[in-house]
């Protein structure tokens, strides 16, 4: 007989993706959950205490570059990566110990490209998988290429939903999806959950993220936020086309506001180029936790981060792919892309 499902079990590879999942869980306490975090957040993760909640971590980094090597040494030798990825991810993580977990989980990922969420999606592919929109891509029409029909036809699972095992897509604009995601997509309504936690709960979530409240100056003048992306480290553009670029986006507010940029926790940009360190924040936190403070910027800005929707802001200026030639050109070359966003 098959047991019945009595765990969430998220799977997260960065700050934003652990708000996401914390936000879940405690939105919905009717099961236990684990979450799963990369060992660089560790720090982080101990400074959380929720009830029913068990945190459980893994080398991100070190599985990534094993697998990176991998892929580089077998590079078309598709019949091999279901194996290689197996000897990888449970050399450096203990699958086994976690297997009756695992076995009954309904699995909450943010990234189904990564080799620890592709290993889930193969080995324990009867669960019911749960994505999470990250960003722009979920809502691009991709084209399959040569290599992805292979990979398809041996079983090997495609990113961006695409795979079976991918039972359900949560985003927030369902009907940008592509058509073949459309079907299995679902509203994700994240003010709607945070507006059900406990203010005892939100304020937990602040002081956990060292969201800085102080750092945001107060003065006559007006506030903007710039949300910026991995550019450069994407090879998207190189870096001095993205310095360009961000600095021509806030010239218009050179004179009479703040400005603050909120750079991607993979950047490693040096945005005192551009302005005061001052009103640069931390890159590490999540800019959803703005949606438990009740501070209102006058605008924020941004080429196509999903993120900005969840900014209070009075305006809200989504610039877009073809803002600049040079990003819309590199996005298609590494992404495949066929439609603009």
């Amino acid at each position: 007989m098959k047991m019945l499902n009595k765990y969430n079990t998220y799977i997260c590879y960065s700050e934003f993706h652990l708000f996401i999942a914390l936000v879940n869980v405690l939105f919905d306490k009717t099961k236990s959950s684990y979450i799963l975090c990369p060992s660089e957040i560790k720090g982080l993760v101990y400074s959380i205490d929720i009830e029913n909640c068990v945190f459980l971590f893994y080398e991100k980094q070190k599985i990534e570059e094993a697998w990176d090597e991998f892929k580089k040494k077998n590079k078309y030798s598709f019949f091999k990566y279901k194996a290689g990825l197996k000897s990888i991810v449970t050399s450096l993580f203990p699958i086994a110990k976690y297997d009756v977990i695992f076995s009954r989980s309904f699995f909450f990922v943010f990234n189904d490209g990564t080799p620890f969420v592709l290993y889930l999606l193969i080995y324990y592919a009867s669960s019911y998988f749960t994505l999470f929109e990250e960003g722009e891509l979920i809502y691009s029409t991709r084209r399959l290429v040569r290599n992805d029909i292979i990979k398809r036809v041996m079983g090997f699972p495609l990113p961006f939903g695409r795979s079976a095992q991918i039972k359900n897509v949560q985003v927030r604009f369902p009907e940008r999806l592509p058509r073949y995601l459309k079907k299995k997509s679902s509203f994700f309504d994240i003010n709607m959950m945070v507006n059900h936690i406990s203010k005892e709960e939100q304020k937990s979530l602040l002081s956990a993220f060292g969201v800085p409240v102080d750092s945001v100056i107060t003065d006559d003048r007006k506030n903007v936020l710039l949300i910026t992306q991995p550019l450069s480290e994407d090879t998207i553009i190189s870096e001095d086309e993205k310095i360009k670029l961000y600095k021509s986006v806030i010239a218009p507010y050179m004179n009479g506001y703040n400005i603050y940029i909120k750079p991607h926790p993979r950047e490693t940009t040096d945005y005192s180029l551009l302005i005061d360190k001052r009103y640069i924040l931390p890159s590490h936190f999540p800019v959803e936790l703005f949606v438990f403070l009740s501070f209102n910027f006058d605008v924020a800005i941004t080429l196509f981060s999903t993120a900005i929707h969840l900014i209070p802001a009075k305006t809200t200026i989504i610039l877009g792919l073809d803002h600049d030639s040079a990003v819309e050109k590199g996005w298609k070359r590494i992404c495949g892309v066929k439609n603009k966003l």
